[in-house]
């Protein structure tokens, strides 16, 4: 009888790893790239280890331990992949795979075969080759892979070492990674660890012009199998960029691009910390059962009140006092086969702080009501488990009734929810099952679907409100030191006045100071187009009028109903000037959404208020809705707590734009508990 024919070796690692075996349900596979081997993977694993999943990294074949293997193609590299992992892991029924150039391909291999025995929960392609060369393109790079396989074929270790060094390693992708402390130990790793003859069969058989390695872009365009894709490439590595640009276009729901500055193409090498945090918010937010879930096992509610500093007007309620209460959850993170422990380990308990402050004139609850909502949400707690995959499912973002987080309740119920209670409810929900596992920043980047780098500040605008938008000087003394986006309320004077008032703060203001107005809903487009004329002949110099960001929402809802974006977008329009608009009130309840017609001027922001929207993910979704639109995270004059959920959004969807997560929070800040409020990193 034939042997069986020889198999990647893998390398296991992990909380569940014994004897070189893995008995987990659920992994993280790691596939390096040419010329490489699993050592080259190496920088990720103390990143990666917080997750608690196993670590199984392969030697693919005609690399490093793995030499002796053979593979016709990269379909037959992914088959021989799957054989070893599941060999390595016997109980392994899922997968999140992260690959870089070589084990990209491969890694798409596996996941668009959709093999049975091996369901893959995400893919994390680092500077990969998506094939789709065409009959030009194919033709040479199959020569430039001939030239490259003879050129290597029968060269000794002396050879070899000045060919990669002087020759392959001189491409212009290469550039940055020449330059950085990891080129040294990489050469003598590949001089190191690869034989010659059997690299340039590889190079042969896995060539991307070759007809056995079809492209995987039809694949991609058609949807990807529903698996969850990240692209990640080097911004000094312009061919690969030009694949995630590619990649970026399709706007594929499922797909994100992470492009990371300074570095070339080998991303592994010279930004592992970029790939594992990518790998990190992949693997925590494809987390399902089998890879970690939290049973909820209490809740508790703490009522505050906090007297302004001045009152306030909202939809016509005075406000003197910001009323709220602050949500506790406490969850139990059960032994799993992810690496969460072992049944004999003790449940690791968790608690997740979150923040219900409805406000009077906007939301039609009170905190006595939101209360009582919450006593309901917990009167009987959810009985499934969470898993951080039902948090950031689509189902997440719908109307409470539909989300795992409410579907104990009878419908009704769901559906009469607050949006205030929706919110904490989710916000608390995704700290309990964060915990331990990803720091909270990432965790709500890896819900809004970000993977690339974030800011560790997020910038902030300041507000001059109506009553002294007109005060001229003394308004201005009153920002914020440093302040580059202030927020201006309009539409309580005449658009005459209000045009005075801000082509005055344009004057005043240093030059770098952007101005986004708020005419909140209060013009018809008559008076819209007079505030514009207006501003147009007071400002005089164009330039001036070009540091307004926008205006939001310049038109009453009635004009709004009967108009939509064509309405909007022509009421801030006229003969001598444009001034960009965006949206905020509209967004609510099913109000519009993005045009059809490519004619209509789509709105240049949209201002997020996940507590006016329902939660984090209901605005994730309109943010991505509304794309390319800059996405403004917001709260409404919430505490602490609430203002620190609104900066982790902003962080998320777009720390460059600045968030309005300021106005009455800070006045409440030194009145709230903010010990739970860490650092991101």
């Amino acid at each position: 009888m034939a042997s069986p024919a020889p198999t990647p070796r893998v390398y296991v690692g992990g909380p569940t790893s014994s004897g070189g075996r893995c008995r987990a349900t659920a992994a993280i596979v790691l596939l390096h790239g040419l010329f490489g081997s699993a050592a080259d993977t190496a920088g990720l694993w103390p990143a990666l280890a917080p997750l608690q999943m196993p670590l199984l990294a392969v030697d693919l074949p005609f690399h490093g331990r793995s030499a002796s293997v053979d593979a016709a193609s990269i379909p037959a590299a992914a088959a021989s992949v799957v054989d070893a992992v599941l060999a390595a892991a016997p109980s392994l029924t899922s997968a999140i795979l992260v690959g870089y150039s070589l084990g990209g391909r491969v890694a798409l291999a596996v996941a668009s075969a959709a093999v049975p025995r091996l369901h893959v929960d995400g893919v994390l392609l680092v500077s990969a080759h998506l094939g789709g060369l065409d009959a030009a393109e194919a033709a040479t790079r199959l020569r430039r892979d001939e030239a490259t396989a003879d050129a290597v074929t029968s060269a000794d270790a002396a050879t070899f070492e000045a060919w990669l060094r002087d020759d392959w390693y001189a491409a212009p992708m290469w550039g940055s990674l020449r330059k950085h402390p990891a080129f040294a130990p990489l050469l003598a790793r590949r001089v190191r660890g690869c034989r010659p003859a059997r690299v340039a069969a590889a190079i042969r058989a896995f060539s991307p012009a070759a007809a056995v390695n079809p492209s995987a872009w039809p694949w991609i365009a058609s949807g990807h199998g529903g698996v969850p894709l990240v692209y990640v490439y080097g911004a000094a590595d312009a061919r690969y960029a030009g694949v995630g640009s590619r990649l970026a276009a399709l706007r594929q729901p499922g797909v994100a691009v992470v492009r990371v500055p300074r570095v070339g193409h080998n991303v592994l090498a010279e930004a592992p910390d970029a790939v594992a945090t990518a790998a990190s918010r992949l693997a925590w937010r494809c987390g399902r059962p089998g890879s970690g879930g939290i049973a909820l096992v209490g809740a508790w509610v703490r009522r505050f009140s906090v007297p302004l500093t001045a009152p306030m007007v909202v939809g016509g309620v005075r406000v003197g006092r910001r009323d709220g209460a602050l949500l506790y959850l406490v969850g139990v993170r059960a032994p799993d086969g992810a690496g969460g422990g072992s049944p004999d380990a003790p449940p690791r308990r968790a608690v997740g702080v979150a923040e219900v402050s409805p406000l009077p004139g906007l939301h039609a609850a009170s905190v006595d009501d939101a209360v009582a909502q919450l006593a309901a949400v917990f009167a009987a707690p959810p009985a499934a488990a969470l898993f951080p995959a039902s948090l950031a499912s689509n189902a997440a973002a719908g109307p409470p009734a539909a989300r795992p987080l409410f579907a104990h309740l009878p419908a009704g119920v769901a559906a009469g929810l607050s949006p205030t209670v929706t919110l904490a409810v989710e916000c608390a929900a995704v700290q309990v099952v964060a915990a331990n596992r990803l720091p909270l920043g990432d965790a709500v980047a890896a819900l809004a679907g970000a993977y690339g780098p974030t800011a560790d500040t997020v910038a902030v605008n300041a507000v001059i409100p109506r009553a002294a938008a007109g005060a001229g000087a003394p308004a201005v003394e009153g920002l914020p030191r440093g302040a580059a986006v202030v927020k201006v309320k309009v539409g309580a004077a005449s658009p005459d006045q209000d045009a005075a008032a801000v082509a005055a703060l344009l004057a005043t203001l240093p030059p770098s100071v952007t101005l986004r107005l708020d005419a909140n809903r209060s013009w018809t487009a008559v008076a819209a187009r007079a505030f514009v004329s207006a501003l147009a002949a007071a400002a005089g110099a164009p330039p001036l009028l070009g540091r307004i960001a926008y205006v939001e929402e310049p038109l009453t809802a009635v004009e709004v109903a009967a108009g939509g974006l064509p309405a909007l977008a022509a009421a801030v329009s006229g003969p001598l000037a444009s001034i960009p608009y965006a949206l905020d009130e509209s967004l609510v309840g099913g109000g519009l959404g993005p045009p059809d017609d490519a004619a209509v001027p789509p709105p240049a922001a949209v201002v997020l208020k996940p507590a006016v929207l329902g939660g984090l993910a209901a605005a994730v979704r309109v943010a991505r809705a509304w794309a390319p639109a800059v996405a403004v995270a917001s709260t409404v004059f919430d505490g602490a707590v609430g203002v620190a959920w609104a900066t982790l959004l902003a962080s998320a969807l777009d720390a460059a734009a600045a968030g309005g997560v300021g106005g009455g929070g800070a006045a409440l800040v030194a009145a709230l508990p903010t010990d739970w409020v860490r650092s991101r990193r």
